[in-house]
């Protein structure tokens, strides 16, 4: 364990009132968990030090400022030490949420929340879990944090050391939510961080497997059994090419000064 004299972080508290959601299962659950662990209001703003255990982690000073918003801002005088206050800043904001998208992406969300229903039933918990475990996304983070470079290695860790940092902090103040559904978070790792880009990815592009999907439809279509009335069928068979072309702006629609605005202002 480092022994090196512990670091005084000043912190613009705000108080949060967390609005209380009614219990609800599946993706109702999901949702209002979600927005359980976002919404806030500013109430007060005070001024204190924080000091972080001397056996913990050892960094130089760093200042975290939250302004009227409550948005933090990070000074400090290496890249390493600004990501531990980003870590110590994302935990103070959303610790349930980066618990519970982890628990998701590692395919642990039925040991969490119990095998809910999802996607209006016609999936679940356990079947989810399956699927996270089948693809490996975590097992993926876990090799790329094994292979990262020193700088990026040690970037990351910084982050991970100031999530536990805050843990460490408020052990046993933690948000209502961990305790209403029994769950203790675990210290935050590397490949968690990795994992996270993962969930993040997967949150706005999918499964990866769209490929995969438009191929079985294709071959689907090209069989006798299936409905001729249905309209992926009339376009596949008819040839019909969907043009979205007017939904990209060509250089006829446009003049040289709105082109010369653009440019001027790339540069």
């Amino acid at each position: 364990m480092p022994t090196e004299k512990p670091f005084s972080m000043r912190r613009r508290a705000y108080c949060a009132v967390k609005r209380s959601a009614n219990k609800a299962k599946g993706d109702d659950m999901m949702r209002r968990l979600i927005l359980r662990s976002l919404v806030c209001g500013i109430l007060l703003a005070l001024t204190h030090e924080a000091t972080f255990p001397a056996t913990a982690y050892a960094y130089g000073e760093i200042t975290l400022l939250r302004d009227a918003a409550g948005t933090p801002h990070i000074f400090a005088d290496t890249d390493r030490d600004a990501l531990y206050g980003l870590g110590y800043a994302a935990a103070e904001d959303r610790l349930f949420q980066m618990t519970l998208n982890l628990r998701v992406i590692q395919g642990r969300l039925a040991e969490t929340l119990g095998d809910i229903p999802l996607n209006d039933g016609r999936s679940s918990a356990v079947a989810h879990d399956r699927k996270m475990r089948l693809f490996g996304y975590y097992r993926s983070a876990e090799d790329s944090a094994a292979t990262l470079d020193s700088d990026t290695r040690q970037l990351l860790q910084a982050y991970a050391d100031g999530v536990n940092a805050y843990l460490e902090e408020h052990a046993g103040m933690l948000p209502e939510l961990f305790e209403e559904h029994k769950i203790i978070p675990e210290p935050w790792r590397v490949a968690d961080c990795i994992a996270s880009w993962h969930q993040l990815a997967r949150f706005f592009g999918g499964e990866g497997l769209h490929a995969t999907l438009a191929y079985h439809q294709h071959q689907a279509l090209q069989s006798d059994e299936v409905d001729e009335n249905d309209p992926q069928v009339i376009v596949q068979r008819a040839g019909l090419v969907i043009d979205d072309a007017a939904a990209v702006i060509q250089r006829d629609d446009v003049d040289d000064a709105w082109l010369d605005a653009v440019q001027d202002f790339l540069v």
